[in-house]
């Protein structure tokens, strides 16, 4: 039977405790929580919609973080259409079910399919007001606000860096973190703060491929300090250091080859071939 409008505070607790199996990448775990929870609410009504519509979702996710892209590909579309024919098309959360289709498709390295889909989300996620339902699931689902227009904005982002697509893939990236910057200064989200070392990351790699070593160090450092200090992922804070090092290495190369042609060009100089 479906549950009543008092049962919600449970999906709050199966959000909750699926999040913390995928955080520990325990995926069959959550999708074995957001499954059960589907199963128990095949007539979903009222705000138990927003629930089973992203709970369909994060079953794609957990098929998409185990690598298996058929799964979550099959997943993803479920979800779309679910919230386009019960949210509507203005739904932020239907926004968040096209991010994980198109997210299938970047793995799959086809563009020309990825970019349409996160072009709507994108439309979709910086354009609608979000329902008391909706801000109900993002406090456990997500910790906090909406994630939904910076994160289609950094997977932008990750499809033109695919493409070495570098100055697309900046402006993704600066714009995600426009997004974040929105946000209230407020412990409610510093949680999606924390999130902008990631972004500063990547924008990072965008540098890099621009050879904008500078730009990049930047960026890393920026990305490391955030991390720091809004206590963000361990995971995060030693790629920023481990990409830092990379860009050093990168950059004193560079100036190694620029100092050898001079050498070689001056040697050529003054000793000429007959």
């Amino acid at each position: 039977a479906a549950f009543k409008a008092t049962d919600l505070r449970f999906l709050d607790t199966v959000a909750e405790a699926a999040n913390f199996h995928i955080q520990l990448r325990r995926f069959d775990e959550a999708r074995q929580m957001y499954q059960s929870a589907l199963d128990r609410m095949p007539t979903a009504k009222g705000g138990e919609q927003s629930y089973r519509a992203a709970f369909l979702t994060q079953v794609g996710t957990t098929y998409l973080y185990a690598r298996n892209l058929e799964l979550a590909e099959k997943s993803f579309n479920i979800a779309v259409e679910y919230a386009e024919q019960r949210l509507g098309e203005s739904s932020p959360l239907l926004a968040e079910a096209l991010e994980g289709l198109a997210s299938v498709y970047v793995e799959r390295k086809q563009p020309d399919q990825a970019l349409p889909i996160l072009k709507r989300a994108l439309k979709i996620a910086s354009s609608t007001s979000f329902t008391a339902y909706f801000d109900g699931i993002q406090q456990q689902h997500r910790r906090g606000p909406s994630t939904a227009e910076y994160s289609i904005q950094n997977t932008i982002g990750i499809l033109h860096l695919s493409q070495s697509n570098y100055v697309e893939a900046e402006k993704s990236f600066r714009d995600a973190l426009k997004t974040i910057n929105r946000q209230r200064a407020d412990t409610a989200v510093n949680f999606i703060k924390a999130n902008s070392a990631s972004l500063f990351s990547n924008l990072a790699q965008a540098h890099r491929g621009q050879l904008e070593y500078r730009e990049a160090e930047d960026a890393l450092i920026k990305s490391i300090s955030t991390a720091e200090k809004l206590r963000g992922s361990a995971l995060v804070l030693n790629r920023a250091a481990a990409l830092l090092a990379e860009v050093h290495f990168e950059q004193n190369d560079k100036e190694l080859d620029r100092l050898f042609a001079r050498l070689t060009s001056k040697k050529a100089e003054t000793n000429p071939e007959n």
